[in-house]
């Protein structure tokens, strides 16, 4: 990497919640780097952009969901895209609205990562602006736990080298509590580097009292840590790295196990490629949904061994899809496993999927997505009395249970289900297809043939290929 530090770019990211005028001291002791033609982003967890963010040549981006951790993601997200009007960042400093940071920040940070090759990254430290000798302690308390248990607190002003986020698990994005995950996350490459070139920081967090707020964030971040560390790592490299997890339900295209409402006219080896069709189509769709920056595409697959599972494991990693095998029990079991892994991994909400709905387009599902915002849950019914789509947040994980799967009433029992006991608000999109049967796929090939979406066109060609069986000779 080129620590030159006439060429070392460092993208700022300043997650914000309302601290216009904290944030105009914040921006303007970041001079250094905006005269240095560094990227700021400023990311507003709740509310509309800010106005004065031009003025100090950052920008000024909405979260799309509440939460410090899910703005300090969305920023990354915006740095980290290709840019040819900017700089690629090799360094990300996380900023808080209410610091302001000494002079000589910038080369404090690239001299040190130049000398420390290895170094991951690290924290600067923080002065608190106030008086009482309380604070004083607290500094020298939380100095120590970045020191000596390389733990430090957000508002230390960390950073760290770009190329981290290439690595398995990218940002360990949360919606709380980011500060600790990246922390934990520098540690398992080297030790992370306490520079002592301390950002000075508002007293506001303390407002309650410096005791009862340190107990209670000690609390927190224990009850976290323990969590964490009980988590099942059973699930290959799904890491929340956006706020939505899309899991996309499926089985491996065998013959006589998918699709077996369409064999008749079709064999059952036709219609296995049916199904396989399909699923190309939802592959396909990985690296858009995935540069969405809003969803990340998880194929959760049945339990099946063999060539075709293996190459279809493979075509989806390509795609940039994660991998989850489904558990054993029943429908309603292995969606809720599901379901509660994802959210213990970080996720704020989930949207599940079928491989059945190629009318669904990547914009239909961030759509979805966008209507968890203001929703506990979406659905987008199927024609049949099914659904195609289903997006809950943690409150609305009831909607999997007592539901009776494979018939009309899917979708009735599901609304009913939203509002036994306590109520969740449940939004419904346009309808659309669920394609089972064989007058079902004829009916699709009309739709697609008329589409003017590229990825729908080509599945009407490839479909189009695959043999109908023969008709008996009369």
């Amino acid at each position: 990497m080129d620590l030159n530090p006439n060429r070392m770019s460092i993208g700022v990211v300043i997650p914000c919640r309302q601290d216009v005028e904290r944030l105009t001291l914040c921006l303007a002791s970041l001079r250094d780097f905006t005269l240095s033609g560094d990227p700021l982003v400023v990311v507003h967890a709740d509310g509309e952009k800010d106005l004065i963010s031009a003025d100090f040549g950052a920008v000024s981006l909405r979260s799309p969901f509440s939460g410090r951790g899910w703005a300090v993601a969305h920023g990354l997200r915006y740095l980290l895209r290709p840019n040819l009007a900017r700089r690629p960042c090799q360094v990300i400093l996380i900023a808080h609205a209410d610091m302001i940071f000494q002079t000589g920040t910038r080369r404090k940070i690239i001299d040190y990562l130049r000398r420390h090759p290895r170094c991951p990254g690290g924290a600067l430290g923080h002065t608190i602006a106030a008086a009482a000798w309380p604070y004083r302690l607290l500094e020298w308390g939380n100095r120590w736990r970045a020191q000596m248990l390389e733990l430090p607190y957000g508002d230390q002003g960390q950073f760290f080298r770009t190329e981290l986020l290439n690595r398995p698990g990218g940002f360990p994005a949360a919606k709380y509590l980011e500060d600790l995950e990246m922390a934990l996350t520098l540690q398992r490459y080297a030790s992370p580097a306490y520079l002592d070139h301390p950002a000075t920081i508002s007293p506001r967090h303390w407002s309650r009292g410096v005791v009862q707020a340190t107990l209670r964030n000690w609390a927190l971040r224990r009850q976290y840590v323990d969590s964490r560390c009980m988590a099942a790592p059973d699930v290959e490299e799904v890491v929340a790295t956006t706020p939505v997890a899309l899991v996309l339900v499926a089985k491996v295209p065998q013959a006589g196990r998918v699709k077996t409402r369409m064999i008749g006219p079709l064999t059952a080896e036709s219609a296995a490629a049916v199904h396989g069709e399909f699923m190309r189509y939802w592959c396909t769709m990985g690296v858009d949904l995935a540069n969405s920056g809003l969803v990340t595409p998880v194929l959760f697959i049945d339990q099946h061994d063999g060539d075709t599972a293996t190459t279809l494991h493979h075509e989806f990693r390509q795609q940039e899809w994660h991998l989850l095998l489904q558990s054993n029990g029943s429908l309603s079991k292995r969606l809720t496993d599901a379901a509660r892994l994802l959210l213990r991994r970080g996720h704020q909400a989930i949207l599940f999927i079928g491989a059945d709905s190629p009318d669904m387009r990547a914009r239909d599902i961030l759509h979805a997505a966008h209507s968890l915002t203001h929703h506990d849950a979406v659905m987008i019914p199927a024609n049949d009395g099914g659904y195609t789509l289903l997006g809950i947040k943690p409150c609305a994980l009831r909607l999997l249970e007592n539901i009776t799967w494979g018939t009309s009433v899917v979708a009735q029992q599901t609304r009913q289900r939203a509002t036994d006991g306590v109520p969740v608000s449940l939004a419904e999109l346009p309808p659309m297809d669920d394609v089972d049967t064989f007058d079902g796929l004829q009916a699709l090939l009309g739709r697609l043939e008329k589409s003017n979406d590229d990825r729908q066109r080509s599945l009407y060609r490839r479909l189009l290929m695959i043999p109908r069986s023969r008709q008996p000779e009369t």
